[in-house]
């Protein structure tokens, strides 16, 4: 058993060497273009005699499906938004609302709510498109470059002639893949929002969708459905988790883009990053005696005792101190102690939390590893996620209480002598083996 053991640790930590190597690409740039023609006023099967009322439209419902994924995203890439038209009838501009940058949730929210749709409003996708492909935004070479269209209806703008006339259908397919042809590419994905939406529009969603290079991995349709706010939230976040390398939508996971200094070094090598922030180390200027080793989250450090010594039946060292610990283990990230069962299980909290490389996610929070700050005595190391300094393995129980508290198999892949529990291992390979394939997804 112990063979096997051994070699799981070997593939794991080869798996995980060839994802930490792979996830310091910068994140995309991601501008939404939200379409505000006077049908998204109507409501979700369409109404074209007047509008619906207010908790009925699908700007509305929109609006709420935005929100949520922005609160969820801020601050994880670039995020910007333009919005189309740019005025009553069918104009458009290349500016932006607002521009790709972290950060920029109350800049999006307010730009959701300072642009909603006129009745008046005709829906000019392909000019839209071919106004927002050429903007200096998308110029940045060393990042990818993604358009999150959001449309409800066919380009079309009355008696107006934009892009040539003709069939605009076709002319928005060719401004979409006119933008993903373009040095650098920005490849588009295509939200088709309405529950009724006539097969002849779902054919022009489709092409679109297309046409722009990322379609739909996952449903017969090749864009992304938004036939209720439910879908509509499942659809955007499917989308944001393909652009941050995170994995299948509804999950946990860690993203593969990241442009902090969890992926990038500190000009200053004695510095930690916290929360994606260069800091000096609090244990920089503190000397343990022998017996401790400095611990820190990255805000505060303190001395705390190596645990060399087993606790009794039911209890864990940690931190120097015993615990009562009925799993016997740290359990791995998107997991909890379950009391009952003495088993790690899944963390309903941590359902579609996506954190930061390095990062895992415990009660619906992204939290640090502290491994990355701690260095532990020689022959011990840390367990990953808790801070504890302990022998490589664990340790037993007192001779004559029975039972062991061991914390599964130990592959040392952190320079601080990081301990990696069992139950992590599982839950690793799945993510790089869906990493694996979103990267395969994303350059095709």
């Amino acid at each position: 058993m112990s063979r096997v053991v051994a070699a799981l640790c070997v593939g794991i930590g080869t798996l995980l060497s060839f994802e930490t190597l792979s996830q310091a690409g910068k994140c995309p740039n991601l501008v939404m273009l939200i379409d505000r023609s006077g049908s998204m006023l109507w409501n979700l099967s369409g109404n074209p005699q007047d509008t619906a009322p207010v908790d009925q439209q699908r700007w509305t419902i929109a609006k709420k499906g935005l929100t949520t994924i922005i609160n969820q995203y801020d601050g994880k890439l670039p995020m910007g938004m333009a919005v189309f038209p740019t005025d009553n009838s069918c104009g458009v501009t290349n500016g932006l609302k607002v521009a790709p940058a972290y950060n920029t949730k109350q800049a999006l929210l307010t730009a959701l709510s300072g642009n909603a749709p006129d009745l008046t409003a005709n829906t000019p996708t392909c000019s839209a498109m071919d106004a927002l492909r050429q903007n200096a935004v998308f110029s940045d070479s060393s990042r990818q470059q993604y358009i999150l269209l959001v449309t409800d209806g066919d380009p079309y703008c009355g008696n107006y002639t934009i892009c040539g006339g003709g069939d605009l259908a076709a002319k928005t397919v060719t401004a979409i893949t006119n933008a993903k042809n373009q040095s650098p590419a920005v490849k588009t994905f295509v939200v088709g929002f309405g529950g009724a939406l006539p097969a002849g529009l779902k054919t022009n969603l489709n092409n679109f969708a297309m046409a722009g290079g990322v379609p739909n991995p996952d449903a017969a349709l090749d864009y992304y459905p938004a036939d209720n706010e439910q879908t509509l939230v499942a659809s955007l976040d499917a989308i944001l988790r393909t652009v941050t390398g995170g994995g299948d939508a509804g999950g946990g996971g860690s993203m593969l883009c990241d442009d902090s200094c969890y992926s990038n070094p500190c000009p200053n090598p004695s510095d930690v990053c916290v929360q994606g922030t260069c800091k000096a180390n609090p244990c920089a200027s503190i000397s343990c005696p022998a017996g401790q080793y400095c611990f820190t989250d990255g805000s505060n450090a303190r001395c705390v005792n190596t645990c060399t010594t087993p606790c009794d039946a039911g209890q864990r060292c940690i931190l120097g101190e015993c615990k009562a610990d009925p799993c016997g283990l740290m359990c791995s990230p998107t997991a909890k102690c379950d009391t009952a069962t003495a088993q790690c299980a899944t963390d309903p909290a941590c359902s579609g939390v996506l954190c930061k490389n390095h990062q895992g996610c415990f009660a619906g929070a992204c939290k640090d590893d502290p491994c990355s700050y701690i260095t532990c005595p020689d022959s011990l190391e840390c367990v990953p996620f808790e801070g504890t300094c302990q022998p490589s393995g664990g340790l037993p129980n007192k001779p004559g209480t029975g039972g062991s508290l061991s914390t599964g198999c130990s592959c040392d892949m952190n320079q601080t002598h990081s301990h990696h529990a069992a139950l992590v291992f599982p839950s690793l390979l799945l993510l790089g083996l869906l990493a694996a394939r979103r990267r395969r997804f994303l350059t095709s």
